[in-house]
């Protein structure tokens, strides 16, 4: 019971970090793309 909740508590934590470094990466990759021009 209460390991379980540790396990779940630290994987909460775990996702979390991960999703914020994922969009951190994403909006890094995103502006540089935006910056160049537009092949049109």
């Amino acid at each position: 019971g209460r390991h379980r909740q540790l396990v779940f508590n630290y994987a909460k934590v775990a996702l979390d970090k991960v999703t914020s470094y994922l969009m951190q990466g994403l909006t890094f990759r995103l502006l540089p793309r935006r910056r160049s021009p537009d092949p049109e």
